[in-house]
């Protein structure tokens, strides 16, 4: 029975994974059929996604079950949690939500340039696929991002798995799962078509999955593996961070044995040939084909700095540990060059006013991960140094995470490094189950309660940012009963997710119509009758 519960949480990962796949791959091959004409693209593929996922699991298991409909709630959940609020965040206007809106209506990202945004045609492209696909099938982009929860739903499902496979506290494993779930950046973009948090729990099964399979190298195990990595390399360049540590100890715990060594190698060119070869054509083979590196516009000939900008001043001068150091250690604050401003020094533990005013912005710069993220910090770490026993799966995972921070040059920017996070909870896997309550529990438990209000802190910020520009949208959107609203994006945002939102009437306008006012900087507004 026990072991049968596993494999479930198991599967219930592998199908959210091989669903988001399939989802690419049919997509890719529908705009394939779209470039030479022999389809339009005004029909989804993403329930016949879900058939095909079904389909092969199913057959891998060789039996039907009815733990199936788990990974459907799962996505039933991430769209009506999509739904409560629009992205209103600069990257989702700018670019994500106009590539998928692009899809959508029967535009072909492989082919047809670059919707509108210059990243567009240059970035990985698989949430894109999905968040169109999804789109097209409902008509409209207000579940599109529930990406981001689905592949969370994903993680919670393996780590349960992970810790109840190697006799860790079943109370622990969904403590670990719940809080990685419900991770600072998850919630400060969560109304939001960002990434970054989804980036998070694909780094995390990753590193799980990579070590279980270390450990018993089981099939089921690779496999996870192998999807995840599809993913992660599918949604940011800096997935292949994430790959390159995971695969890089996997291979070095394999040797000196050959056999083992040639399995990974046969794993890793499984996930080069779908992830890159495959999904990843566009941009990836493209790149290669024209002569560009693989990872342009941020490397190469003609690169484009997109950190420079973003950062104070002062980390130009610094080196990676340095602006670490520092941006953990000081304020919660959106600090960037144009600011003029830098990182402020706090004692941990402490909180202001102008922290907390700061903690609904979806990219937030510095102390990315919350005022009370340098205190939870040290109390782990400190739980790590002075405790006994320490096992393997945590000293690997330990590995793991410090590896991908030392390879990421701008793991200051907690959005950039969302499994720094993990840290955090490592003390959970110290508590082994039916053991009796002790000292160390207790300490846990504090830790726990600690990340639990920090949490807290930038739900409220988040919920109350989402909800009064929701709020702002409505009465626009409700203002003209009798008239015409007539709307001109700023920034060259897209806004057509924004007023679909309403049921009145609306005209798009290129040029700004006299008389009109601003509404938070994304579009203007006139109701004319």
């Amino acid at each position: 029975m026990q072991k049968e519960l596993l494999n479930k949480w198991n599967y219930s990962s592998q199908f959210v994974l091989l669903f988001f796949v399939i989802t690419s791959i049919l997509s890719i091959i529908k705009q394939l059929a779209m470039h030479y004409s022999l389809i339009d693209g005004v029909h989804s593929v993403f329930i016949l996604s879900l058939i095909i996922t079904t389909a092969l699991l199913c057959a891998i298991r060789k039996k039907i079950d009815i733990w199936v409909l788990l990974p459907v709630v799962f996505l039933v959940i991430s769209c009506v949690q999509a739904y409560i609020y629009p992205d209103q965040s600069w990257d989702g206007l700018a670019y994500h939500q106009k590539a998928a809106w692009y899809l959508m209506h029967g535009g072909n990202l492989l082919f047809d340039g670059d919707a509108g945004n210059y990243w567009v045609a240059l970035y990985p492209k698989s949430t894109w696929f999905y968040a169109g696909e999804l789109g097209a099938q409902l008509g409209s982009m207000q579940f599109s991002s529930s990406y981001q929860l689905l592949i969370g739903f994903g993680m919670y499902s393996y780590v349960i798995y992970f810790f109840e496979k190697n006799g860790y506290s079943p109370i622990a494993a969904h403590i670990f799962a719940f809080m990685s779930l419900m991770s600072p950046i998850f919630i400060a973009q969560s109304f939001s078509y960002y990434v970054d948090a989804m980036m998070g729990f694909l780094a995390l099964v990753m590193m799980l999955s990579s070590i279980e399979y270390g450990n018993r190298r089981q099939t089921s195990d690779a496999l996870t593996l192998i999807l995840a990595s599809i993913i992660v390399v599918n949604i940011k360049f800096s997935g292949f961070l994430y790959v390159g540590a995971c695969f890089l100890i996997l291979g070095l715990r394999s040797l000196p044995k050959v056999k083992e060594t040639l399995k990974v190698c046969g794993i890793f060119a499984i996930f080069l040939v779908v992830g890159v070869g495959v999904i990843g054509a566009n941009p990836y083979v493209k790149n290669l084909a024209e002569g560009k590196s693989i990872f342009y516009p941020l490397f190469g000939e003609g690169k484009k700095d997109i950190i420079t900008f973003a950062q104070p001043v002062s980390f130009s001068s610094m080196n990676r540990f340095e602006k670490l150091f520092i941006s953990t250690f000081s304020k919660s604050e959106n600090i960037n060059k144009a600011a003029g401003t830098e990182p402020t020094f706090k004692i941990p533990g402490a909180v202001s006013k102008n922290e907390i005013a700061n903690l609904h912005h979806e990219d937030l710069r510095i102390a990315g991960f919350g005022p009370l993220y340098s205190l939870c910090l040290i109390m782990a770490i400190a739980f790590l140094l002075f405790s006994r026993g320490i096992d393997r799966n945590c000293k690997l995972l330990l590995v793991l995470i410090v590896l991908c921070t030392l390879l990421n040059p701008e793991s200051w920017w907690a959005r950039y490094a969302p499994h720094l996070y993990t840290l955090l909870l490592l003390p959970l896997l110290y508590i082994k189950p039916g053991e009796r309550f002790k000292l160390s529990t207790a300490y846990i438990g504090l830790l726990i309660a600690m990340m639990l209000f920090n949490v807290g802190l930038m739900t409220k910020a988040r919920i109350n940012a989402s909800r009064s520009f929701n709020n702002g949208l409505n009465w626009i959107l409700n203002s003209c009963p009798e008239g015409v609203l007539h709307v001109t994006p700023l920034n060259n945002f897209i806004v057509e997710p924004l007023l679909q939102r309403g049921s009145g009437r609306y005209v798009m306008d290129e040029t700004r119509q006299e008389g009109a006012k601003d509404y938070k900087r994304k579009f203007s507004y006139l109701c004319v009758r």
